[in-house]
């Protein structure tokens, strides 16, 4: 994508904000997104039903148990576990050191999905690009049916998340917001600004404001 866009998933219904420059696929039933980035960067966001069953600790488990190895595991080592709340979802964040990148893993449970970020890098340039996830994570939005009607609150112990780099208002709509929080609907939403755009369809749950140089991917 030569300028930013937006991945808008056909089925879950999230919104996942894709930064300039970087090489977008879908893979499997899920469309699970992988992002490669010529600077060295890759993220993926991986999806599934959510299993309330399985807690978020339990999943992230599972994945040390296959990929946490020294000898012959990608991950050698645990850098850093804590909580967070990703898009108003309670979860869990792990940074992971490697034998030459730095992993980061994010897993969010929704009311209907549980999704697992990962952001990879070279240790050399982790510092610098996890800026960019950042990014993603604090412009993400669910789909409806996934926030809770009581925010979590991140453990005080968590993992702490950078400034996003590029201050994009990209926001749930107000009445979904209002619904999932069990408030009184609002009044009508003001125009977006002149140099921002509004997704507003059917059937996705939400609405949201972005900038006009922008496109709108919706898979099929």
């Amino acid at each position: 994508t030569k300028e930013p866009s937006l991945f808008i998933h056909p089925v879950r219904g999230f919104s996942l904000p894709l930064p300039a420059g970087v090489a977008v696929s879908h893979r499997g039933k899920e469309l699970h997104v992988a992002v490669r980035s010529p600077k060295g960067y890759v993220m993926n966001l991986q999806t599934g039903d959510s299993n309330p069953l399985v807690p978020l600790t339990g999943m992230q488990g599972r994945l040390e148990s296959h990929y946490l190895n020294e000898q012959r595991g990608p991950w050698l080592r645990k850098l850093a576990d804590g909580t967070t709340v990703v898009a108003g979802l309670p979860a869990i964040d792990a940074i992971y050191q490697g034998h030459r990148t730095k992993t980061r893993v994010i897993i969010a449970r929704g009311g209907r999905t549980d999704f697992v970020f990962t952001f990879t890098a070279p240790l050399d340039l982790y510092d610098e690009h996890v800026q960019i996830f950042n990014w993603v994570l604090i412009n993400f939005v669910p789909g409806e049916g996934e926030r809770p009607a009581q925010a979590p609150v991140a453990d005080a112990t968590g993992t702490k998340t950078s400034k996003t780099p590029v201050n994009v208002p990209v926001r749930a709509g107000d009445h979904v917001a209002s619904m999932a929080a069990g408030r009184p609907e609002p009044g009508p939403m003001a125009a977006p600004p002149p140099d921002m755009k509004r997704f507003v369809e059917p059937g996705y749950g939400f609405l949201m404001d972005y900038p006009k140089q922008w496109t709108v991917s919706k898979p099929t």
